[in-house]
């Protein structure tokens, strides 16, 4: 099993609960089968040893245990390794943390990586010792150390990887980079720490490449396809016109955004969705903001309850008829409409609509990006100045300014492969397996309100390329066919409405064209 073709499994449960902190009870993460393996370097002291517990405990705290469902194992190592428990010696969480708290560190001068990894793979990735590799489940193993080993390291991690185990590896203190490297399946997965004890004051340092990947094969490249192809998905996609429904029997599109200092970014989303094709468009703004945007076009239905007390159960009743939900244009930054949005996110993903985020949607995100997280149907559609904040908020640095395409394809992993669009000269789009440029002709000139356009047309896009016959997308994820459709109409409109427009093009000009773009683009 080579390196560039390895299986990514879904790794969400490993580090996951650095979002701890913001979790409440309920909010238990949806992990998939996996058995995972904990190798602590037991000489690292007590201090360090007790924060590498409640560590791995806080984690172990917010998972499904058990035979059926994630299984942990910890060994730990010095010059010699040493089984602390199986994958199958416990299958509770109460066992397991008992187990834990019996952990010991072990003062040495050296360690012997090479040999702990070699006794992991021999002793506990074994049908006997519970791992159910010959399952299909998937096997991880999370190294934690604070010293470079004396012994050689690179045959045994090549091993693991040759069996299909996913090696991670954090070090801190005297910790070699490079032999990080040599061990962890790719650098993205090497986390260099001032002190394990950062695990505890800000456990989202080890996230980024941490998150929730599909199970599918990821290649170590970006790969890309010819816009004509994805095109002719997109058509697939979009439902022939036909008098055998009833008005407003389908495509429901709701806008969550708008208040009093922002009215027209709502009113561009919702009336594109209209214009590419949604039977209906709610609009669920502040009290302020309805008069407003109610004013713009007698075509929307507009609810003053996004500022209310019980704006989330006066949405939450128009649930069960939307399609698709758009949140972010002219949401603003008040507490109260950001948290009845947040909630809405929830609830909207259990009944599992299509949710595009944009403008401050994404900055809500931002703060707390497990609102969002891991969710399929989930796409967030971005500008630079957004990008970079979110990328910055999940890995902790700035994003390549040279190559956009890696950087968009990492911030899509780190959000557990949710599909990401980031506007530019070029378009990029992704899901973190597939990297998708759209290039179509569009012109100098960039609306203030693009981007709603974009968000609001997505919502329909995104409600038909989830909605057609699995055979329609030809294996393509949904949520990129439906981004590609959208970013492609957009730019589009913008083409024509500049050719008739020049540099006083609005995005009320590029609304206008949204009939004869589509036709161009996807019904000739």
């Amino acid at each position: 099993m080579g390196k560039s073709r390895l299986l990514m499994y879904a790794l969400w449960g490993v580090m996951a609960f650095g979002l701890l902190p913001k979790l409440e009870a309920q909010d238990a993460l949806a992990v998939g089968n996996r058995d995972i393996i904990f190798l602590i370097d037991s000489s690292m002291g007590t201090t360090i040893t007790n924060a590498v517990r409640e560590f791995i405990k806080r984690f172990i705290d917010t998972i499904p245990i058990g035979p059926d469902q994630v299984q942990v194992g910890v060994a730990t190592f010095s010059t010699t390794p040493k089984m602390e428990f199986n994958l199958n010696s416990f299958s509770s969480k109460e066992s397991l943390s008992s187990a834990l708290a019996r952990i010991k560190p072990k003062p040495a001068t050296d360690v012997n990586i090479g040999a702990a990894l070699e006794f992991v793979r021999t002793n506990m990735f074994t049908p006997e010792s519970g791992s159910r590799i010959q399952d299909q489940v998937p096997q991880l193993v999370l190294l934690l150390t604070s010293k470079k080993s004396k012994d050689d390291v690179q045959q045994p991690a090549e091993a693991l990887r040759q069996m299909g185990v996913m090696t991670l590896a954090a070090g801190s203190k005297a910790a070699d980079e490079a032999e990080l490297k040599q061990i962890a399946f790719n650098d993205d997965l090497v986390f260099l720490l001032k002190d394990f004890r950062v695990l505890l004051r800000i456990p989202r340092v080890i996230i980024p490449s941490l998150t929730l990947l599909s199970g599918d094969v990821v290649m170590e490249g970006p790969t890309e396809s010819a816009m004509d192809n994805v095109i002719d998905l997109v058509q697939n996609t979009i439902p022939s016109l036909t008098s055998k429904k009833e008005k407003a029997q389908d495509r429901h599109i709701g806008i969550i955004g708008g208040c009093q200092d922002y009215t027209g970014a709502p009113f561009f989303a919702a009336i594109s969705a209209l214009k590419v094709g949604a039977d209906v468009s709610h609009v669920f703004c502040t009290k302020d903001a309805a008069p407003v945007i109610k004013s713009y076009s007698p075509d929307l239905i507009v609810h003053p309850v996004l500022d209310s007390p019980n704006g989330v159960q006066e949405i939450e009743k128009w649930l069960p008829s939307l399609h698709s939900l758009v949140v972010g244009p002219g949401l603003g930054r008040e507490d109260v409409p950001l948290k009845n949005a947040k909630e809405i996110i929830k609830r909207s993903k259990l009944r599992e609509i299509p949710i595009i985020i944009d403008g401050d949607g994404l900055w809500l995100v931002a703060n707390e990006p497990s609102i969002i997280q891991g969710y399929q149907r989930g796409i967030l559609t971005t500008n630079f100045m957004e990008f970079t904040r979110l990328y910055e908020a999940m890995r902790h640095e700035p994003p390549d300014s040279t190559d956009h395409k890696r950087s968009a394809q990492q911030l899509s992993i780190a959000f557990g492969q949710l599909t990401l669009v980031l506007k530019g000269e070029d378009d990029i789009i992704t899901d973190g397996k597939k990297v998708l440029t759209c290039n179509q002709e569009s012109s100098g000139r960039h609306c203030g309100g693009q981007g709603d356009l974009l968000s609001g047309s997505l919502g329909v896009f995104a409600h038909w390329a989830f909605n057609s016959p699995p055979d329609a997308t030809k294996g393509m994820n949904p949520s990129l066919v439906a981004a590609f459709g959208a970013a492609s109409l957009v730019r589009q409109c913008n083409r024509q409405a500049f050719h008739k427009h020049g540099r006083s093009t609005i995005t009320s000009d590029m609304i206008q064209e949204i009939g004869g773009a589509f036709k161009t683009l996807f019904e000739n």
